[in-house]
C-alpha cells in the first residue's frame, strides 16, 4: 500500500510531530495507573524501586533508540525510520495491553522507549530537511514544542 504524497511542509510537520508526542502520552497514562487499586492488585503492589524501574524501561528503550537511530536512518533513510519505529510502539502498546507479569510490562514499555527515541532524535532533523528555509525555524521550533 502507498501512503498519498503529502506536498505542504505543514502537513507534514502535524504528521511528523506526532512521534514526539508519545512521550509526554506514555508519561502521563503510566502517572494515572500506577495508583489505581486494578494497578497494584495485577502487579502485586510494586515496590517504589521495581516501580521505578517500570517507569524507567520507556526512558532506557528511548536511550537506546536516539542512539542507534542515526545509523538506522544512514541506511534507510529519515522518512522510513520514522515510520518504521511506529511498529516498536504497536508492539509495545500490544506487550502492555496484554502483560501477564511485571517482565511483560517493562518489555512492553521497553519497545514503546525505542520508537520515542528514533521518533524524538530524528522527527527535528526530518521537518528541516523538508522544509523550505523561510519556514525553516519555525517548524523546527514547533517540533521541539518552543511555538514562537
Amino acid at each position: 500500500m502507498r501512503l498519498p504524497k503529502v506536498y505542504n511542509p505543514y502537513v507534514s510537520a502535524i504528521i511528523a510531530t506526532i512521534g514526539g508526542s508519545l512521550f509526554g502520552f506514555d508519561v502521563s497514562s503510566i502517572s494515572a495507573i500506577i495508583g489505581t487499586d486494578q494497578y497494584l492488585k495485577y502487579f502485586g503492589s510494586p515496590d517504589s524501586t521495581l516501580q521505578g524501574g517500570i517507569t524507567a524501561a520507556m526512558s532506557g528503550g528511548s536511550l537506546v533508540g536516539s542512539l542507534v537511530s542515526g545509523l538506522l536512518c544512514d541506511r534507510l533513510g529519515r522518512k522510513t525510520t520514522i515510520m518504521s519505529s511506529c511498529v516498536f510502539w504497536m508492539v509495545g502498546s500490544i506487550i502492555c495491553c496484554a502483560s501477564q507479569n511485571v517482565a511483560m510490562l517493562i518489555v512492553g514499555r521497553v519497545f514503546n522507549g525505542l520508537c520515542v527515541g528514533f521518533t524524538s532524535s530524528q522527527v527535528p532533523v526530518y521537518i528541516s530537511e523538508i522544509s523550505r528555509k523561510d519556514i525553516r525555524v519555525m517548524l523546527h521550533s514547533e517540533s521541539h514544542g518552543v511555538f514562537k
